[in-house]
């Protein structure tokens, strides 16, 4: 696994759980897409990438995210394993959700994240096409 990529997915963790939203934009493709399995939808763009982060934003006051584990699949994809730590807005619940990302990357922009609610379901995520 390149030690390089490895830091970089970590660094954008770090900077997500930091709150610093902006510093992404300039790590993403302009044809970035996020496949979020927690929205279900799919978000495009750097606008795309805004839109989804603004949603998590609105419907939790508080989360954390973590990583247990990065695993290189090909060359230019890897296969995060770790989770998030969130409280409800509103409600104030809190609890620990386990996720699985999995980056594609061309060059050194990520063209494609998607989140899957659970281990298994990333791993079978990134081990296809």
């Amino acid at each position: 696994m390149s030690d390089d990529r490895e830091a970089q997915i970590r660094r954008q963790w770090e900077r997500w759980n930091a709150g610093d939203r902006e510093s992404h934009m300039g790590e993403v493709a302009d044809d970035f897409v996020v496949e979020s399995a927690l929205t279900g939808r799919s978000f495009e763009g750097r606008a795309g990438l805004r839109a989804w982060m603004a949603e998590i934003d609105e419907s939790f006051e508080g989360w954390r995210l973590w990583i247990d584990e990065v695993r290189e699949v090909t060359g230019d994809r890897y296969l995060v394993l770790g989770g998030v730590h969130l409280r409800g807005r509103g409600s104030g619940v809190e609890f620990d959700q386990p996720i699985g990302w999995v980056l594609d990357f061309r060059g050194d922009s990520v063209v494609r994240l998607q989140n899957l609610a659970d281990h298994d379901g990333a791993i079978a995520a990134a081990n296809r096409e």
